[in-house]
């Protein structure tokens, strides 16, 4: 007599949620891909030394998390990306529309100031920004209201105030702040952290496997007790 007789529902069950899980847990593998090769990208992009930039057509070339020099002027007005936290304190990132030599724009976030602090307006005057390059969010609702934004979106922060012939990527000024080291303590601080693979896709992944084997276990554990209890009777 065979000593494994499992039930057609029982297989069925196993073959739709095993697939589920299983796919669920190479999903998160391919996650685990895609951020290793941004983050291979970042720091070898990172390590470059920075380019400088006069006008749009060089910034379309420039990959992002690559270092930039620009070389032009605030045009005065100034954001402010909230809800952002240092070191557990609350506060802003200041985000400044900045027109390059050829007459484009492209938004710099100047720095982070705690909640309890005025704005340190832009400087005037031509002048000179290193900071590291990156794409926008891409938020279409990052605007909340007046100069509130939430996110770092580049076109929502230009749009809002009204200037053409730019580029909705974003210059994070400063310098690269190893991980468990302050921020510079003058205001605004500035600078940005290296990127890191925040969320633990390998280990999401072994959860779903981990499922996916353990109902297995439990479909063959059934089919065993099955076949027993019908050669018992």
């Amino acid at each position: 007599m065979s000593r494994f007789r499992p039930s057609a529902i029982s297989t069925v069950a196993l073959v739709a949620v095993g697939w589920g899980l299983c796919s669920l847990g190479f999903w998160q593998v391919d996650r685990w891909r895609v951020m290793s090769e941004q983050k291979r990208a970042f720091d070898q992009e990172i390590e470059k030394p920075p380019v400088q930039v006069q006008g749009l057509r060089q910034l379309d070339t420039v990959a992002p998390w690559r270092r930039v020099e620009l070389v032009g002027r605030y045009v005065g007005s100034q954001g402010r990306v909230i809800n952002k936290y240092i070191d557990r304190q609350p506060g802003v990132w200041l985000a400044a529309p900045f027109r390059l030599k050829d007459g484009t724009h492209i938004v710099v976030m100047r720095g982070w100031v705690p909640e309890t602090e005025s704005d340190v307006e832009p400087p005037k005057g031509e002048q000179t920004v290193v900071g590291m390059l990156r794409d926008g969010s891409g938020d279409l609702g990052a605007h909340l209201d007046g100069d509130e934004f939430r996110s770092l979106d580049g076109y929502a922060t230009l749009a809002q105030y009204d200037l053409k012939n730019a580029v909705g990527r974003i210059v994070i000024e400063g310098a690269l702040v190893p991980h468990g080291q302050a921020f510079p303590k003058a205001l605004p601080r500035r600078g940005f952290y290296g990127f890191v693979i925040r969320r633990p896709h390998r280990e999401y992944a072994g959860t779903w496997f981990g499922l996916a084997f353990a109902l297995f276990a439990i479909w063959v554990y059934a089919g065993v007790r099955r076949a027993r209890l019908q050669e018992a009777t």
